[in-house]
């Protein structure tokens, strides 16, 4: 049975709505979707669960080598429903701003690839 869920606008994380209608996604749009979230929700921020999340500012203040980030995500981004693997990982880091931008390339279980950019 294949999960459905909301879409949301992956620029602005709003929820989609086309002719007055919520869009509904599934397979690899909404495994696409759950990458998204999963890279813009901060460890500690869900009060449901406050070891989900990135450790953003474990990465930013801690200090974590380049080769640990990529380790991380490559560990944490094929959790998401359908993706097999992550195939590069691309982060920028600015320590003084204390800013990333983390750009992931993943495997679906279908073989296709998908591209997330936070």
């Amino acid at each position: 049975m294949a999960f459905k869920d909301i879409a949301l606008d992956l620029d602005t994380g709003d929820i989609r709505w086309e002719g007055g209608d919520l869009v509904l996604i599934e397979g690899e749009d909404l495994s696409n979707q759950e990458v998204f979230l999963a890279l813009n929700t901060h460890q500690g921020e869900w009060f449901m669960d406050t070891e989900d999340g990135v450790p953003y500012r474990q990465i930013l203040t801690k200090g974590m080598t380049y080769a640990q980030m990529v380790a991380f995500f490559r560990a944490y981004i094929p959790k998401a429903d359908g993706v097999r693997w992550v195939q590069t990982v691309a982060i920028e880091v600015d320590a003084q701003d204390r800013l990333g931008t983390v750009d992931l390339v993943y495997v679906f279980d279908s073989g296709r690839t998908g591209q997330v950019t936070t």
